[in-house]
């Protein structure tokens, strides 16, 4: 049980340290804002950067929320319930980080914003602790 414990643990820290370096070779070698200038004169926003800057940063807050998680429950009884919980959260806060990173990014993320993700997150987290299998 302690083996599988430690394997789980080594794989969330690959994870996050993994996001967390595409996430900083992204930032300083791609710009999402570095504006592509058509024939016609047009600006457009460079759409394959941004989607990988995003994608990153979900992969390194996934990583990160499901190792705390994980982490604050503690040995329990039933590990893979408990990880498959932890990496269920912790997609849903990357996945929450990114929607308001996402809105701020376009001048969109005003207080009430924020209200309605954090209730959107709940609402998906209660469904989805109701309808797990696993949980008995």
């Amino acid at each position: 049980m302690q083996q599988g414990v430690f394997k789980f643990k080594i794989l969330l820290i690959f994870v996050t340290v993994i996001g967390l370096a595409t996430l900083l070779a992204i930032i300083f070698w791609l710009s999402p804002y570095q504006e592509i200038v058509m024939e016609n004169g047009e600006s457009k926003i460079n759409l394959l950067n941004l989607i990988g800057i995003y994608s990153s940063l979900f992969t390194f807050f996934a990583g990160l929320f499901t190792t705390i998680f994980f982490w604050l429950r503690g040995s329990s009884k039933e590990l893979y319930i408990s990880a498959i919980t932890s990496l269920r959260q912790g997609a849903l806060m990357g996945f929450f980080v990114c929607i308001l990173l996402f809105l701020q990014s376009f001048n969109l993320l005003i207080w009430w914003d924020i209200l309605l993700v954090i209730l959107a997150v709940i609402l998906i987290e209660m469904y989805l602790a109701v309808n797990d299998k696993h949980v008995k």
